[in-house]
């Protein structure tokens, strides 16, 4: 238990990292004061147009959460997705900005904790809070500079925050607990974690699969059997839920129309990593250089100082490992949408920054880190930036014309609840995810939407 605590980041460092969520959260508030919304704000916030948004009862929302386990999706981040809206638009906006903001703070929190395991002095260099905060940050805005897409899809899509940047937060922090769990009741937490994560998300759940059976190998023999067990079994189950659930049958089913099972296992991931490489360009390739080179520092290091390469190497690939097995859905099924290659691109961009700068700089006992190394950081800096900026200015540009299209929608609406159409000529098109021909997108909840700023 004396090792458990000389792990945990300073108060300092906790405070740093909280001060960084509030910030963010303000920015991305503030971002969504542009929002045109899209057809899941309103499928959620109205339980598929059944409630009044913001005043509906508790036997209301058990009916819609039942009908999203059995018939929607299966997933349990779905659930969060409608709890979001709970007390209606304007609170809902400020929900999703802290989700938003702290989901990259407890990443960034997860990425510094893992590092000071393998400190060799258990000190890290005073920077290496902002550097995890950096390669988050990396993580959630740089596939922002290729593709506006990605915006509509994520950064501002409440659905999709809740889907995919909220769990992979807490599967980090999962992650980064299991490196140094021992004991049954340090093994509590991140078995409970993964359970949660294991149910929110069928590629979720695939990566959680992935983590457990990882730490089962090689922690085995470094941990309580049965704590490691507890842990192993609670992602196990979870993701048996989420695989089994009801809901997925279902969306599996209608998904599979659109699919063309003619096509061979090759051609379907040949398509998928096509459609990867055409949205996001060299983003992949640049991720992919990083983890590589890096597995390469770490490997140099440690054997250097004749340490057992296990642990760091363990650490690194496991991450890795993740964004991988959130890849092989797409690959399998050779889909192509922006949507199902957040998990990865999240992942895989946490795994190559986390894992270079463990071999750059936390592994370098003594020594200063060199020009390259700061190169590349202000690389993942200059990236996050631009993306962040890119994400504000796409709803910014957008926002007046789309403003007025829908108040004139909402003007010439003879009755109270007109289906919405899809906004035209704006100046950054995919930075708008749109209403699809649904009867809850319509002029009431948007009215309701535009007055909630």
């Amino acid at each position: 238990m004396q090792v458990k605590s000389s792990f945990t980041p300073s108060w300092g460092v906790r405070l740093q990292f909280l001060l960084a969520g509030v910030v963010l959260t303000l920015f991305m508030r503030y971002v969504w004061r542009f929002s045109l919304a899209n057809g899941d704000e309103f499928f959620f916030a109205g339980l598929k147009n059944t409630a009044q948004i913001g005043s509906y009862s508790l036997a209301t929302l058990n009916d819609f959460l039942h009908f999203l386990w059995f018939e929607h999706t299966g997933r349990t981040a779905d659930f969060l997705s409608t709890f979001v809206y709970y007390f209606g638009f304007d609170a809902g906006k400020w929900i999703v900005s802290a989700l938003t903001g702290f989901s990259v703070s407890l990443i960034a929190f997860s990425l510094y904790r893992s590092w000071l395991v393998f400190s060799p002095s258990r000190m890290l260099p005073k920077s290496s809070g902002w550097v995890a905060l950096t390669v988050s940050l990396f993580a959630l805005f740089s596939p922002a500079v290729l593709n506006t897409a990605y915006i509509s899809n994520l950064l501002v899509y409440s659905a999709a925050i809740c889907n995919y940047l909220v769990f992979v937060a807490l599967l980090t922090y999962a992650w980064s607990l299991s490196l140094t769990a021992s004991s049954l009741n340090s093994w509590l937490v991140p078995a409970g974690l993964v359970f949660v994560v294991g149910t929110s998300h069928e590629q979720a759940s695939l990566s959680v699969i992935t983590l457990v059976f990882l730490a089962f190998v090689f922690r085995f023999s470094t941990s309580s059997k049965l704590g490691l067990a507890v842990f192993a079994g609670a992602g196990l189950v979870g993701s048996a839920l989420m695989l089994g659930s009801p809901g997925l049958a279902n969306k599996l089913g209608r998904a599979s129309a659109a699919l063309n099972h003619q096509q061979g296992l090759i051609s379907k991931a040949t398509n998928s990593l096509y459609a990867l490489a055409a949205q996001y360009h060299l983003l992949p390739v640049f991720i992919l250089v990083v983890g590589l080179v890096s597995l390469l520092l770490i490997s140099k290091h440690q054997l250097a100082r004749g340490i057992s390469v296990s642990g760091p190497f363990y650490a690194a690939v496991a991450f890795a490992l993740l964004a991988a097995a959130t890849l092989s859905i797409p690959l399998a099924s050779g889909v192509g949408q922006v949507r199902v290659f957040h998990y990865p691109l999240i992942l895989g961009a946490l795994a190559g920054g986390y894992a270079y700068y463990l071999g750059a700089v936390v592994l370098c006992a003594g020594q200063r880190s060199s020009l390259g190394t700061k190169i590349l950081i202000l690389v993942f800096c200059v990236l996050a930036v631009f993306g962040a900026f890119r994400t504000y200015n796409s709803q910014v540009r957008n926002f007046p014309l789309g403003e007025v299209q829908l108040l004139e929608q909402i003007d010439s609406c003879p009755i109270e609840d007109c289906m919405l159409v899809d906004l035209t000529g704006l100046p950054v098109h995919h930075g708008f995810s749109g209403y699809g021909e649904h009867d809850y997108a319509h002029t009431g909840y948007m009215t309701l939407w535009l007055e909630s700023k």
